[in-house]
């Protein structure tokens, strides 16, 4: 068995328009809480393997804001993030870019697919605002067995 941490964070706050939704970038106060972020998650985790991020600005643009605070190993910005709509979807995008050798994954994604997941995964009542994250973590064989695991997720952590 190994020991697998999922972190799931909401983008930051984003500012209300923008050519499209994609491509909306965040506000001062979302970089600012965004690197936050980095430092609070750098208090729990040493490193992170890899960062799976939506292809959207604001998703983007936190990641680079809280990357600041954290070593990455690897990154990919991953358009089916962005427009993923369930958990299935979700979930599925993890199997597709998690390896087994990736203890620690960080996902930066968006309302309401993020809050649903996480809900799936822990068997409790998970709501995102702007800048929120939760560790989760899990003992199992790979990254398939413990995303198919619903509700067998431990919160170690949930930061507001």
């Amino acid at each position: 068995m190994e020991q697998f941490t999922l972190i799931m964070i909401r983008h930051a706050e984003a500012e209300p328009l923008a050519n499209s939704d994609h491509a909306r970038n965040l506000t001062t106060l979302g970089r600012t809480r965004a690197e936050t972020i980095g430092a609070e998650l750098a208090k729990t985790i040493s490193h992170c393997d890899l960062a799976i991020v939506s292809s959207a600005a604001r998703a983007r643009q936190t990641f680079e804001e809280l990357g600041k605070n954290l070593l990455i190993t690897e990154n990919k910005a991953v358009p089916d993030l962005y427009s993923a709509n369930s958990e299935f979807e979700f979930s599925n995008i993890l199997k597709t870019h998690a390896t087994n050798e990736a203890h620690v994954i960080i996902v930066v994604g968006h309302n309401p697919v993020i809050s649903v997941a996480a809900t799936v995964y822990t068997g409790e009542r998970v709501e995102f605002a702007p800048a929120e994250f939760l560790v989760l973590k899990q003992e199992a064989a790979s990254w398939e067995l413990a995303l198919e695991s619903d509700g067998c997720w431990e919160i170690a952590r949930l930061h507001t």
